[in-house]
This record gives C-alpha cells, structure tokens and sequence, in this order.
C-alpha cells in the first residue's frame, strides 16, 4: 500500500492540485511543480525541468480548450511572444542538458534551485507593481499594436523562453504580471493568453529534454491522470473566484515557491 501510495496516489494528488491552479491562474507548471517535483516526489533539478515541462504543456492545452471557449484568449499577442519565445527556449533547454550530460559541474543543481528562486522573487516584485499601478486604473483589453508594442512582445517573449527553457518557470508565473502592467489584460483574458503563451516553449522545451532522456515518465504519467479535472475545474473557477483571492492565491504560490528553492538549495 505504501508503494502504492508513493508510486502513483501521491503523483496524482500532487498533478490534479496544480491542475487546479493552473486552470484557475495561469501559473503552476513552474512555480508549484518545480519543488512538488523536487521535494515531494524526489525527482532530481534537471529531469525535473523536463518532467515538468511536459507536464506544463499536457495540462495547458486542457485549460487552453476551457479558456478559449469562455473566449479569454489574445491570440495576436501571444504570437508575438513566441517569436521571441521559442528560439530562446531551444537554446536554453540545450545548454542546461549540454551541462548536465557533462557531468563535471557538481554545483549545477544548487544553482538552477537559485536560479528558481531567484526568478521568483522578480515576479513577486512585478505583482507588488502592478497591484500598486492598478490602484484606480481600469484595465482595458489591450493587444500588441504598433512596431512598440510588437518588439516589446518578441522581447519579453525571448526573456521567458529563456527563463522557461532553464528552470521551466515563466510560462504563466512571469507573463501574468507582464501581460497586466504593460499590455494591460483584463484579469480572465490574462490568464488565458498567458496559457496560449506557454504551449509552445513548453512543447519544445520539453523535446529537448526528451531527446536527452531528462523526463521521469513513472512520475509524469499518473500526474497527467490528475492533471485533467484539476485544470477544468480551475479554469471554470477563473470568472467565478474574485480578483482579490486571485491576487492572493497568486502571491502565496509564489512565496512558497521562494521558500522552497532557496531552502533546498542550500542544504
């Protein structure tokens, strides 16, 4: 019973949780499984980029479908991000799977935990921004138009590629804040383009760490399993819950995220 449990029950629980928040958010393919993967499940930094990469992408086209039909998706602007998103996630993923096949940099693991964590921390700040310029502003439902707009896209969207290739956070956790302080999304549309955002760094993110066999699939499969009704039932929860828990569930996934890292790596 208790291989059981560790096997398959655990994974699952931990696969439908995250589900829930990232159909509710956007954001939990980097923030939460990164340290359920890592401290929970035991998985080890690298292979744990990939598993959740590819766990990140299988549950995003679930919430991706929800949000698309209650239409809160840009599209426009979430193409402009992967133009700048998806070389910079290839080349990312290929130098963290370059380093570790490697093996001569011990330190490796400690500093991708930082490099989690640190990642956090920017983000947070970002929404303490954001919360601050939000204050009396009524958001509009904006996309990127003009040459600006547009390079500001590819940019942040070669920012997040990165960050996404590296550690696997970024998709939803980075862009959401992004999405809200410079293109001015409404809270429901942020979410869903943010989703659209992450499909393709994800996908080929998770390629890259495939081919260089960087994917726990026994811990991958049972997580999927859960992963289906968590993101449906969060991302019919997004216009039901209000924006201040949102806000607050948002913040708290993120603090512990940077406890977590910081605290593991330094161990």
């Amino acid at each position: 019973m208790e291989i059981l449990f560790l096997a398959v029950i655990k994974p699952l629980l931990v696969g439908t949780s995250v589900g829930i928040v990232i159909g509710l958010t956007g954001i939990g393919g980097g923030v939460l499984v990164m340290p359920s993967l890592i401290y929970i499940l035991g998985v080890s930094p690298v292979p744990a980029i990939g598993t959740g990469l590819l766990y990140a992408f299988f549950s995003k086209i679930i919430g991706l479908i929800e949000h698309r039909r209650l239409k809160n998706v840009n599209v426009k602007t979430a193409l402009f991000f992967t133009i700048g998103s998806a070389p910079a996630t290839i080349l990312s993923s290929h130098l963290v799977n370059y380093f570790s096949c490697q093996g001569k940099y011990s330190g490796l693991d400690s500093f991708l935990q930082y490099l989690m964590g640190s990642v956090l921390i920017a983000t947070a700040i970002l929404f303490f921004i954001q919360n601050a310029a939000a204050k009396g502003e009524k958001r509009k439902r904006n996309q990127c138009e003009g040459s600006k707009q547009k390079i500001a896209c590819i940019l942040f969207g070669c920012l997040v590629g990165t960050l996404i290739g590296s550690t696997s956070i970024g998709g939803g956790v980075l862009v959401i804040p992004i999405l809200m302080i410079f293109f001015g999304l409404t809270p429901a549309v942020t979410v869903g383009t943010s989703i659209l955002i992450s499909i393709v760094p994800t996908i080929l993110g998770s390629t890259v760490y495939l081919i260089s066999r960087n994917i726990n699939f026994p811990v991958l499969l049972p997580m999927l399993i859960g992963a289906w009704p968590g993101t449906v039932l969060g991302s019919r929860l997004t216009g039901k819950v209000p924006e201040r828990i949102l806000k607050r569930i948002l913040m708290t996934a993120i603090l512990a995220g940077i406890a977590s890292f910081f605290w593991g790596a330094s161990k």
